[in-house]
């Protein structure tokens, strides 16, 4: 389920929302969480973020896995034998 984007066109208050696309109606309908006024709602249109861009940056827009999953990662081969998991550091 996506996040959508709400503004309150009354007091301008902006909120965030964790919808399914069947649902993501429904905040349009309710009151603005801010003012209460009811019928001020619009839905916000932007693109998602896709990752930290200073981490992009630096790894030319691969991100790496942390030390602390690939421990665990580690330890789940190690524990299952015959497993296919591959660790790069």
């Amino acid at each position: 389920m996506p996040n959508y984007t709400y503004q309150c066109n009354e007091c301008s208050h902006t909120f965030e929302e964790f919808k399914t696309i069947a649902k993501y109606n429904e905040p349009l309908r309710e009151p603005c969480p801010s003012c209460f006024h009811v019928g001020y709602i619009s839905r916000l249109i932007s693109s998602p973020k896709l990752g930290d861009p200073t981490k992009l940056e630096m790894t030319k827009g691969l991100i790496k896995p942390t030390k602390e999953f690939n421990d665990i990662l580690r330890t789940v081969k190690k524990n299952h034998e015959g497993s296919t998991i591959e660790v790069r550091d």
